[in-house]
Formats: C-alpha cells, sequence, structure tokens
C-alpha cells in the first residue's frame, strides 16, 4: 500500500486551519501518513505534526533526512503507523483519494488505537476536527478528566469544513436560527440555515441547512449515515435591492425538515407538489408577484456533493424549483432527465420566480 498521502494546497490550509494554536504558520505541508498526520518544511528543518498526540515536533535538519527515515521499517512504524494502516487495509477499510484513516472515537477522548475504532474520513474534515479538539484540551494538565465541548461538534465542523472549501475565507452573510432549539421543544428540526451570497454564475443566494444529520454526537445506529444521511441547499436569484433572501425560503427547507422527520427521507429524484403560496416573497408571506412555479424536485448539490463526516455520510440535497409542465414530466422516475433540461436554463438550478417554464 502507499504509506504516503497527498493533498492540494487548498486542503492542506483548509484542514489545517483549526490548528494555527500549533505554531504552524510559517511551515509548508510536505504530505502526510494514513492517518492525516502532516510532515511540514520550515527555514530550520522538517516537523511532524501528529493529528493522534496534538504535537508539532522539528524531526530532520532537511527533507532527504526525513524521507531516509521513512524509508525504514522502523520510521514507518512510528510516523506512519504503517502495520495498523496495512491491518485496516487487509480488513476491506480503504480511504479514496481524498481520504485518510480515522478514528470513531478520538484517542484524546479514551478512543482506543485499534483497528475496530478504524474508519476512512475526508482528509481535509477529520484534520480540522483534531485540531479543534487537541486546541481544547492541549493547556490540561496529563491524567486530567475532560469532555469535549459541545462547541467541538463534529457533525456540525465537518459541514463548515465543506463550506470552507468552496467559499474559502468568505463568511456567510447571515443565518437562520430558530428561537428555540429542536433539542428544546421547539417546532423547527433544523438548528441552522446558513447563507452564503455568491455572483457566479448569476447572483444568488446560497442557503445551507444544518440539523438533518447528526452534528453533536452520534445516535443512530447506522455508522454509515449521519443521522438522515442529507442537509439541505437551496439556491435563490438575487436583485441588486435585495439585503436578504426571502422569508419563504427558511420556512420551506423547515417544512421539509418536519416532513422527513414525521414521514420519510428525501432523496435525489424524488418531486413534490408544493401548496400554493410557497414561493411567496413579499411581506409576512403575502404574495406580491404570480409565479409559474409549483412544485419541487430534489438533487445532490452540484458544488457541496457528498461528505464524509465522523459521523458518516451526509449528501447535500438541493431543493430544486419546477414549473406544473416540469413537474408533471418529471414524475414517474423522470426527474433527472427534466432537471437536465432544466439546467441549461437555469444554471445551478437557481430558484427565479419568474422564470417561465422550459417546457
Amino acid at each position: 500500500m502507499n504509506l504516503i498521502r497527498e493533498f492540494s494546497p487548498e486542503q492542506y490550509a483548509s484542514a489545517l486551519d483549526a490548528w494555527e494554536w500549533a505554531d504552524i504558520a510559517d511551515k509548508v505541508p510536505l504530505f502526510a501518513s494514513p492517518f492525516g498526520d502532516v510532515f511540514l518544511r520550515s527555514d530550520d528543518g522538517c516537523w511532524f505534526l501528529s493529528i493522534l498526540h496534538g504535537t508539532l515536533t522539528r524531526c530532520w535538519d532537511d527533507v532527504e533526512e526525513l524521507r531516509a527515515e521513512l524509508d525504514t521499517p522502523e520510521g514507518q512504524q512510528r510516523y506512519l503507523m504503517a502495520g495498523l494502516a496495512q491491518e485496516a487495509e487487509r480488513a476491506g477499510i480503504v480511504p479514496a483519494a481524498k481520504q485518510i484513516y480515522d478514528f470513531k472515537h478520538p484517542p484524546v477522548a479514551g478512543g482506543p488505537v485499534t483497528l475496530d475504532n478504524i474508519h476512512a474520513l475526508d482528509f481535509v474534515v477529520g484534520v480540522n476536527v483534531a485540531g479543534q479538539i487537541h486546541g481544547q484540551v492541549k493547556d490540561l494538565p496529563e491524567g486530567a478528566e475532560f469532555s469535549i465541548s459541545t462547541d467541538v461538534a463534529l457533525g456540525w465542523a465537518a459541514i463548515e469544513v465543506a463550506l470552507h472549501d468552496l467559499y474559502g475565507d468568505t463568511e456567510p452573510v447571515g443565518t437562520f436560527a430558530p428561537d428555540v432549539p429542536y433539542s428544546a421543544g421547539g417546532p423547527d428540526p433544523l438548528d441552522a440555515i446558513q447563507i452564503y451570497a455568491p455572483d457566479e454564475p448569476r447572483p444568488h443566494w446560497h442557503l445551507v441547512s444544518f440539523g438533518m444529520s447528526e452534528l453533536y454526537e452520534k445516535v443512530t445506529d447506522d455508522p454509515e449515515e449521519s443521522g438522515w444521511g442529507i442537509e439541505f441547499s437551496i439556491r435563490l436569484a438575487r436583485r441588486p435591492s435585495d439585503e436578504a433572501p426571502p422569508k419563504w425560503a427558511a420556512v420551506l427547507l423547515q417544512q421539509l425538515a418536519r416532513y422527513v422527520l414525521a414521514e420519510r427521507p428525501f432523496a435525489p429524484g424524488h418531486t413534490i407538489h408544493c401548496a400554493p403560496g410557497t414561493f411567496n416573497d413579499g411581506p409576512d408571506q403575502e404574495a406580491d408577484s404570480p409565479t409559474e412555479l409549483a412544485a419541487l424536485a430534489f438533487a445532490v448539490d452540484p458544488q457541496l456533493g457528498v461528505l464524509d463526516t465522523p459521523h458518516g455520510r451526509v449528501t447535500f440535497l438541493q431543493v430544486v424549483a419546477l414549473t406544473e409542465p416540469e413537474y408533471g414530466a418529471a414524475r414517474g422516475g423522470n426527474a433527472a432527465a427534466v432537471l437536465e433540461r432544466v439546467e441549461r436554463d437555469v444554471p445551478l438550478h437557481i430558484v427565479d420566480r419568474g422564470r417561465p417554464s422550459v417546457l
């Protein structure tokens, strides 16, 4: 097996964003171990960032010395955990190109460094989350008892990392959040809906939900899926005069979340007819202009895709608005073909109340 993992500068930047406390600012990533440990170079030598232990150590004078040690069985075992990686591969756990081996229950929080605690996880997510956890506990005395703060909600952090991969250092322009969380008895299942305002391929709002997956801890029995296995997204046309997205979009996502909890989850290709007034865009949901939009379809968000999190897989499910003729054509398993046709005229399926049917 290949014991050296290589990633792009952008992936390293996102992964190491949570490790700024470890004094890595002047160091350049070289490559990673199968478990996400990062080897870095600086003017005074080469360094080893241990994701397992949360330590940064200068171990070699130069890259040649580093590579020479990693060519030895002893170096491979010490820095690459070669034996455990090979054991995992023999057990059928094989990371994809963007993945590493990760521990389901972090060793820093008492998880065992054993095969039964290993799974494959996105490199950026695993390393970033580990940096947040180690940053919390780094100043505790050895042997001190602790619990990981809910400030490091592993599922939430994984979604934040995915959004950072897409939007870089651009912060969300706003957040819809219920006054009373669902866990405290509130009516809205989504804990938050983050809002971004990209300009390409045309100005629009991009809303992404937090709440259909397991944001805080693993509670379901399915190790492959996080919660319902989805988070919602929707894109809405943004006019120059708009200061915020219309309220109906957040209302709609919360309604869809309630439907999932009461009935069944949505999946790519599903369609559903909307109640009259769903797309109303005036104050207090009073319609101020007619629209031909009448239904919804669901597709994998083309920019966010599918995410591996510490709690399982999450598919970002984009909500697409259809006109009545489009909805009729999409029913009966034809949604993929209809959505492909719609996207020729509607890039990224940006919802525009004023658009006509493409059929």
